[in-house]
């Protein structure tokens, strides 16, 4: 399942695709994966994108538009929301203190 997400995290997320993919029911699939993982399957997703974010805003010159893209988030407002809860920062702001203690 884990190859299966991180294979596919920058499409959008099909619960059924992934059913398919191991040959479980759509109960069956999300009821093993919160019990294996300790989370849901969404939060995996979120959590991973998220992961591949902050690769790329350490890593490249990237924008923040085309890193969201890059990682499967639908929006750019949706990426820099879902990443400042997390994060407690936007990813921008996250980017310049990121660069600052280079």
């Amino acid at each position: 399942m884990i190859d299966f997400l991180q294979a596919n995290f920058q499409k959008k997320f099909v619960l059924d695709d992934l059913c398919n993919y191991v040959n479980l029911s759509r109960s069956a699939c999300c009821r093993y994966f919160r019990k294996m993982m300790n989370m849901t399957i969404s939060e995996y997703i979120l959590e991973y994108r998220l992961s591949q974010a902050i690769f790329l805003l350490n890593n490249t010159d990237k924008s923040i538009t085309e890193i969201a893209l890059q990682t499967g988030f639908s929006t750019t407002s949706y990426f820099i929301s879902i990443f400042k809860k997390k994060m407690l920062l936007t990813p921008y702001e996250y980017k310049v203190r990121h660069k600052k203690g280079s």
